[in-house]
């Protein structure tokens, strides 16, 4: 078909006052054995031109249609459909009918709410995940028959396609879904929704420590006894953070070779790297390994602007959200995950969560995480972190998904008295909190931003408008570009990274530790504040375990190596070592004395000595 003309217009729009009624549209899809009811927003309505126009003015056809009163952006719109406002809202039903089978538009949709008002917007997408024993003849065959195509299989994931719809199946997206769901030929199937991101003593001679507070809050006493004094922290751990992708090349505080290549999602090919505003990526790989001077000397190693939790981590970056969107997919997710896990990630990290409590988390989502946590590092489990979300402070308090998966360490956001963020989302499946700052691009914790003159720094905000032009430029101390840097992260997407950092520490001592294992060091090693009203080690609605402390998790799983040896072996020289410390006032084992508290009792005794020879000799 060619460019619309104005005859074609006219008749385009005098057709509409003589369409004929349908059947009413569908307000549900299904997810597993749950009915996800949703509501039809009568003012709007969600449309895609036929592509056979080739290049038009979406807005200029539109416009001319009778009932459509404005064509407006919505940053919620997926798959290249735009929203329009109509007049006639009693003749909604009659409205969308005409609209399916004009030769000028490809699809038409409702646009949809969730019962809480949140928009959740179909496109074309939707998953579908076949019985095992159905091969792709059978699939083409289904789907040939309704007037679907597919659009990829998900990475290495049983028989679970991307479909979409197009105009041969003369349906909606809920009715194509709903109607594969009810197959028996489908495990399941529902629309592929997007997924909100909630964006929300080694000496360190290091340039912007002081404006690091939060990572000092969890990693002992900084340049006195923190937790690199502690031996056998160098293992290179793999960290993938799936968010909008992470720079490789050109930043100095992270780069090739410890940005590993990584893979994006919705181009399917190893160019993980950020749009050229992207920053939340580069934000929590920064809190996970920027490379901080480890010199035991300050000065000796000057090049470096940020610290981290672990800056002998390897970071793989995973890309789920596509250039210039806003939100993930489900699917994206799910095949994120997947990736992560089968390409050797130890920890995942991810600071989004589903932005909607009325919407759970989809099987193929579940599916990727339950492979993650289960078969991940041969069958030990990935460690997998997420923030909690953003949105207590404007009534919706709960969990997100995926962290409110017990798979999942699900991570809160404290200010550095202690005390919950406003916005920092809890609930029983809240299992920690760490030290972040402000939403909406007011937060104060430091981090990397992409280098030059990219990412957020310098950035005209479109977001906040409270933040004035000019407010993301950051103070230069000593040396620099500042604009290689961010200062105003925050939300639990800057506290999900710190405990992903502590997590990955962990394993850099201990490589055979689960996931489980993990889970439960960091929770038994949190600090938790009686202030609260809780007690330690039981969980807090609002706290959970409480606020991470890599310090002492460190040490919790290092007693006994009492000299603090390399090899992290425990044998005759650390019987020496606590030997001379308790009878010949030989030195305190650093960094902590409780390195000599073999049976954790907090106190260095006679009693770790015999534990100490018990352990050694029998």
């Amino acid at each position: 078909m060619g460019r619309v003309t104005s005859t074609a217009l006219i008749v385009f729009c005098a057709l509409i006052a003589c369409s004929s009624f349908s059947a009413g549209l569908p307000s549900h899809f299904f997810i597993g054995n749950d009915t996800i009811s949703m509501q039809i927003d009568s003012t709007r309505v969600v449309l895609k031109l036929d592509p056979g126009l080739g290049a038009v003015d979406t807005d200029t056809i539109l416009h001319l249609v009778s009932g459509v009163i404005e064509v407006f952006d919505d940053n919620n719109a997926v798959d290249s459909f735009v929203v329009c406002r109509i007049s006639d809202q009693d003749n909604y039903t009659r409205f969308m009918d005409f609209l399916k089978s004009h030769e000028a538009i490809y699809l038409a949709e409702p646009y949809y709410r969730s019962t809480h008002g949140s928009p959740l917007l179909v496109g074309s997408r939707f998953v579908t995940a076949f019985e095992t024993n159905v091969e792709l003849p059978t699939i083409d065959s289904i789907n040939n028959a309704n007037g679907v195509i597919i659009d990829h299989e998900l990475y290495f994931m049983d028989n679970i396609y991307l479909l979409r719809n197009t105009d041969q199946s003369g349906m909606t997206l809920l009715e194509v879904a709903n109607m594969y769901h009810g197959l028996d030929a489908t495990r399941y199937a529902h629309p592929d929704f997007k997924i909100i991101t909630l964006m929300d003593t080694v000496k360190l001679f290091d340039y912007y420590s002081q404006y690091q507070p939060h990572l000092k809050k969890v990693i002992g006493q900084f340049n006195n006894g923190s937790v690199w004094d502690f031996a056998g922290l160098t293992r290179p751990v793999i960290v993938s953070v799936l968010d909008d992708g992470v720079e490789g090349w050109s930043h100095d505080d992270l780069h090739w070779p410890r940005v590993l290549v990584g893979y994006d999602v919705a181009d399917n090919d190893i160019d993980a790297s950020p749009p050229p505003y992207g920053f939340h990526g580069m934000g929590c790989a920064g809190i996970i390994g920027a490379s901080n001077t480890t010199d035991s000397v300050a000065g000796l190693g000057d090049s470096t602007g940020m610290f981290s939790m672990n800056p002998n981590c390897n970071i793989l970056p995973v890309k789920i959200v596509e250039n210039g969107q806003e939100g993930i997919y489900f699917s994206d997710a799910a095949e994120g995950i997947s990736w992560a896990w089968r390409n050797g990630a130890e920890v995942i990290s991810m600071s989004w969560g589903w932005n909607s409590l009325d919407v759970p988390p989809p099987e193929e989502v579940l599916e990727a995480i339950d492979s993650a946590f289960n078969l991940g590092r041969n069958g030990l489990g990935c460690v997998l972190v997420a923030a909690s979300g953003n949105s207590a402070a404007v009534g919706q308090p709960g969990v997100r998904y995926p962290a409110a998966m017990n798979q999942c360490l699900a991570v809160g956001a404290i200010r550095l008295d202690d005390y919950r963020f406003a916005y920092s989302c809890y609930g029983n499946s809240l299992d920690l909190v760490a030290p972040s700052g402000e939403t909406c691009l007011q937060g104060d914790v430091w981090t990397l931003d992409r280098a030059g003159g990219f990412g957020a720094n310098p950035y005209l905000d479109t977001v906040c408008d409270s933040i004035p032009i000019g407010a993301w430029d950051c103070p230069e101390v000593g040396y620099g570009n500042n604009g290689d840097y961010n200062c105003h992260f925050g939300g639990t997407s800057a506290a999900c990274p710190v405990v992903s950092g502590a997590a990955s520490l962990l394993l850099s001592v201990d490589s055979t530790l689960s996931a489980t294992q993990i889970y439960n060091v960091l929770c038994s090693s949190a600090v938790s504040n009686l202030s609260w009203g809780s007690l330690p080690n039981t969980p807090d609605v609002e706290y959970g375990y409480g606020r991470v402390d890599a310090f002492r998790a460190v040490l919790s799983i290092l007693r006994g190596n009492i000299d603090n040896s390399d090899d992290l072996q425990i044998d005759i020289s650390d019987l020496v070592y606590l030997v001379d410390y308790m009878y010949t006032n030989g030195p305190t084992p650093f960094p902590d004395k409780l390195l000599a508290d073999c049976n954790c009792d907090g106190q260095v005794d006679i009693a770790d000595e015999v534990y100490l020879v018990d352990y050694m000799f029998t």
